[in-house]
């Protein structure tokens, strides 16, 4: 997922303290800072790159968790564009 306007380290701090755990990179890259050469090769921008998180789901998740996270999610991102520096219009 990639969120515009909105940096994916902040994401998942402020995803944390609602309990979702989330990352900024692949599974397989977690012990390294640099863009996710999968999205660069994809065509992603830097924006696109630094807005992106990783959410996992497994079969003991629920739809209620699912659907919770999205709900989460929606506030946590509206909160960050409300104080970030872009002031350009989302849908979400």
């Amino acid at each position: 997922l990639t969120f515009l306007g909105v940096n994916g380290e902040d994401l998942i701090i402020k995803l944390d303290e609602y309990g979702v755990a989330a990352s900024t990179g692949s599974a397989c890259s977690i012990h390294t800072q640099k863009a996710s050469h999968v999205l660069q090769a994809m065509g992603f921008n830097h924006e696109q790159i630094t807005g992106s998180l990783r959410i996992s789901f497994g079969y003991l998740n629920t739809l209620d968790e699912v659907d919770q996270t999205v709900e989460v999610l929606k506030k946590v991102v509206a909160e960050l564009r409300s104080v970030s520096p872009y002031k350009i219009k989302y849908n979400f």
